[in-house]
């Protein structure tokens, strides 16, 4: 399953590279494990290829017409009248984005009415309570002439907000200060989960094959980080309806930190870390009277304010409550993956834990 150039960190086969440090990257899908990875690139490389470069001027013109596309399908399934010319709405809904070419203005403009929408933009109010893929759709409609545009160069902003559901695992190197650092991010959907346990082996969401492990398996990670999303409180899980995507990432949480794989690999050099992340549209929901309501009915015993960050930090105790009793160190800090300045200061407290972490095993502290 790996790819893009760093070897599996958990085999018993494993060999271990000199100035080589391993960060095992899991979470739930939509979590923003993959906008980290890239933000990890643009800090420690400072820019994409020409490839890439095109590869994500396609990923955001996808994302536009996507996220309309759903706005448009949930107004469809409501039975709301979008007041746009059927015209228009027929050739936005069959449009199918080809990479090679750059879409006519009627399509562009055709988004940009359905966008304005009075139902469009109720729906996308709405949305912030459900799955929607594209969740920074508002950020990339204010640019979305320049996105469609001929010999469009997404800035670092564009790309670390494009969306691409990560499928397979992928493993990016980085150089910071003379180390190589290998991020493997792990997709985080259902299927993708069963393959935690090439990375964890012993791993499993199945109570009856956990911790059936190998007690002489080796393991080469440094830093093992969970994703979770911290404006999930509210949105109502594909997976189970009757539960949120925080429940669902909570659970999985629980049961990779309690799990015996984990357990291994902390005895070895590994830090374990919980970054509760977006911060940004935590911060917005949260201001907002009704989805604070939301947040109190999913913490009833939360007695704070509708300050972010004393809620963050609520969020942050209930998650740690699974470690309660145990002899387990686990480094929280609340992210925004796309805020590249605080991401640099994160990175930096990691490496210290990680370098820290190697000189205790070591025997000097």
């Amino acid at each position: 399953f790996n790819q893009m150039g760093c070897f599996p960190a958990t085999s018993s086969k494993a060999t271990q590279r000199r100035g080589l440090f391993n960060v095992l990257i899991l979470g739930t899908s939509g979590s923003g494990k993959s906008t980290f990875v890239k933000q990890m690139k643009i800090i420690g490389i400072g820019n994409f290829g020409d490839a890439e470069m095109l590869h994500f001027s396609h990923v955001l013109r996808c994302n536009v017409l996507n996220g309309v596309k759903e706005l448009m399908g949930m107004a469809k399934l409501q039975q709301l009248e979008i007041n746009v010319k059927k015209t228009i709405l027929e050739l936005v809904e069959g449009y199918e984005l080809n990479q090679e070419e750059i879409p006519p203005n009627k399509l562009v403009h055709g988004i940009i009415k359905i966008w304005n929408d009075d139902t469009i933009q109720q729906l996308w109010i709405e949305s912030q309570k459900f799955h929607f893929d594209v969740s920074q759709l508002n950020y990339l409609m204010n640019k979305v002439e320049d996105i469609f545009s001929l010999g469009f160069v997404p800035t670092d902003n564009d790309i670390l907000r494009s969306r691409q559901t990560s499928i397979g695992v992928y493993s990016h190197t980085v150089t910071f200060a003379k180390y190589d650092w290998c991020f493997t991010d792990v997709g985080g959907q259902i299927p993708e989960r069963k393959k935690w346990k090439y990375y964890l082996p012993g791993y499993s969401e199945d109570p009856d094959n956990i911790n059936n492990q190998d007690e002489d398996e080796i393991y080469d990670y440094q830093a093992i980080i969970y994703f979770a999303a911290l404006d999930e409180y509210n949105i109502v899980s594909e997976d189970d309806p009757n539960r949120s995507k925080m429940e669902i990432s909570k659970s999985v949480w629980e049961n990779l930190i309690t799990s015996k794989s984990l357990k291994r690999a902390i005895t070895t050099t590994c830090c374990p870390v919980l970054f509760l992340n977006k911060l940004d549209l935590f911060e917005s929901k949260i201001h907002d009277e009704e989805h604070f309501e939301d947040f109190k009915l999913a913490f009833p015993h939360y007695q704070g304010t509708m300050d972010h960050l004393e809620a963050a930090e609520y969020v942050g105790d209930i998650f740690l409550e699974s470690i309660k009793g145990r002899n387990l160190a686990v480094h929280v800090h609340y992210t925004c993956a796309v805020d590249t300045n605080m991401m640099k200061t994160i990175f930096k407290s990691i490496q210290t834990y990680v370098f820290r972490q190697r000189v205790q095993k070591l025997g000097f502290l």
